[in-house]
């Protein structure tokens, strides 16, 4: 990926750190990414520190919890792993879609290790399958 690419994954995440809501965040992620690559696009969101961006979930602004959702939605769009992570583990918190869900992480557990972890957690919740026979496999 080119220079421009990771200048702007180092801005955005550091506009993540400082900002005490996630209104400036977002409006610079929607004037950047006009007109850009979906590549381009996913590789910018995959920089980003989700775990710093896991806390607008529960953040007491409705505005910023929404805007947060909305950004998880459009990340999950492009495919963005932490997004499909974590859009799936709250589905299954919810009991939403759960077959689909455990899919999803089950297909991400490979290369993402949270995921093998969540997807083992909530299989046996679901499907009762033994956690301690399935933590052999990984």
């Amino acid at each position: 990926m080119n220079v421009h690419a990771e200048v702007i994954s180092l801005i955005f995440s550091y506009l993540i750190l400082d900002a005490s809501d996630f209104s400036s965040f977002a409006k610079l992620l929607m004037i950047w990414e006009r007109e850009r690559p979906s590549a381009q696009i996913k590789f910018v969101l995959e920089k980003l520190d989700w775990d710093r961006l896991y806390r607008f979930h529960n953040h007491p602004m409705e505005v910023t919890h929404d805007q947060f959702h909305g950004f998880v939605g459009y990340s999950v769009g492009h495919n963005v792993v932490q997004s499909l992570f974590f859009n799936s583990s709250q589905k299954l918190f919810l009991m939403e879609d759960v077959q689909l869900n455990l899919g999803i992480l089950s297909s991400l557990a490979s290369t993402h290790l949270p995921s093998s972890f969540t997807f083992l957690f909530f299989k046996s919740i679901y499907i009762g399958s033994d956690i301690d026979l399935s933590l052999i496999h990984i």
